[in-house]
């Protein structure tokens, strides 16, 4: 008796038909694990890409958490672990009977290379999958999941950059200047 978690992805930039993405689930099912599979567990849902744009103007006993307090990483729209992370130091200052004071996640750095890496995705929606399995395979499971979740150190960017075709994203650092899709 073997189990595997199964994942259909789709890359848009407005929100896919769920009947579409289910029949597209469904094909990925029977192609990945044959006919005879059992699902114990189905769920659909939608990660939004793109930057969270968290709320600063908002009274003072109002307290913003996930997507309104900017948890959501822009290239993955994964937000469970700064959710955590935001869990605890509100914790931590209700304990301490403290101001709540937001967490800010990320920083500039990952900012910016999130905004090319979202740049690059749109100018190529059709590469999009391909990337993210070039970076899958140069990543264990524990670097590809903190570069999905998390701030990734250094030494993970270089790792990543390492991994993806270079003119792509090297346009799309720039505003004003777009590139052919990239046919390798």
């Amino acid at each position: 008796h073997k189990s595997a978690l199964i994942q259909t992805t789709r890359f848009s930039f407005s929100l896919y038909p769920a009947d579409q993405l289910d029949d597209e689930f469904a094909q990925d099912l029977l192609r990945f694990a044959g006919p005879r599979t059992k699902i114990k567990r189905w769920e659909r849902g939608v990660l939004p890409m793109g930057p969270s744009n968290p709320r600063t103007k908002r009274p003072d006993y109002i307290v913003s958490a996930g997507m309104a307090a900017g948890a959501l990483r822009a290239s993955s729209g994964y937000a469970f672990s700064r959710i955590q992370l935001w869990a605890q130091h509100m914790a931590h200052q209700l304990k301490d009977k403290k101001k709540l004071n937001q967490l800010h996640h990320g920083n500039a750095f990952e900012t910016k290379m999130d905004q090319i890496f979202l740049k690059a995705f749109s100018r190529h929606p059709s590469q999009a999958p391909d990337w993210f399995l070039r970076i899958a395979e140069r990543l264990s499971g524990d670097e590809f999941a903190q570069f999905m979740s998390e701030t990734p150190p250094s030494r993970l960017w270089l790792k990543i950059i390492a991994s993806m075709p270079k003119r792509p994203f090297a346009f799309a650092m720039f505003p004003d200047f777009s590139s052919k899709p990239n046919t390798s």
